[in-house]
């Protein structure tokens, strides 16, 4: 089974994903909209809000199949199969082959382009059973960053800023051919064994150009 990527009508991915739930068996198709927790202030107080980490996208994993797709494509909201070019894809151009001169050992999921594993294996490290990112703990100090625990750990190299007012690090992941910078919370914590952790983890370390020490 691969993923694949669904464009839906945005605001409606949770209806899209609960809809092709209750048509399909679960061993045949399993949905996942990633979701990021991110820390807001409102009326001076502070609340854990629930974004989508991609708006209008839904993650499929499936045995894609002729039959599959036309039934997905045909659900309320789906919108389209997201096209990826894959290593594989870019051997062959399948738009000038007709299905009826294709080896009959080629299976029907090689004709759909999915999540490449890379992209699809980062994005699920970062998220637990439910879908959701959560908050890490870091440390930072002289404009280094130590994941202590959470979603974030042993990736540093993924966050390029950190405000520690708002709470918030701003995290890269790569989709669609593409880096895509987003807004996710933390928990900025204090360890008086800094320095000796940071020398026994120094891979774990990444500089962050970018650290916010205030409100500015």
């Amino acid at each position: 089974m691969k993923w694949y990527a669904l464009s839906v009508k945005t605001g409606e991915e949770n209806k899209a994903k609960l809809f092709l739930q209750n048509k399909f068996d679960p061993h045949v198709l399993q949905c996942l909209v990633p979701k990021r927790l991110v820390p807001e202030r409102k009326n001076g107080e502070v609340c854990h809000a629930v974004k989508l980490i991609f708006p209008g996208y839904l993650f499929i994993r499936t045995h894609m199949t002729f039959k599959l797709y036309y039934e997905i494509k045909k659900s309320p909201r789906v919108l389209s199969l997201l096209s990826y070019l894959n290593p594989k894809d870019r051997c062959c151009d399948w738009s000038k082959k007709s299905i009826s001169k294709m080896d009959d050992s080629i299976e029907e999921d090689t004709f759909f382009k999915n999540v490449p594993d890379d992209e699809m294996s980062q994005i699920l490290k970062l998220l637990d059973d439910t879908g959701m990112l959560s908050y890490s703990q870091v440390v930072v100090q002289d404009s280094e960053v130590f994941v202590q625990s959470g979603p974030l750990t042993g990736m540093e190299s993924m966050i390029k800023k950190i405000d520690k007012r708002k709470k918030r690090a701003k995290v890269s992941i790569h989709f669609l051919d593409s880096d895509k910078v987003i807004d996710v919370g933390i928990d900025v914590i204090s360890s008086p064994s800094i320095t000796e952790q940071s020398q026994n983890n120094r891979l774990g370390g990444t500089s962050i150009g970018g650290f916010e020490n205030s409100g500015n």
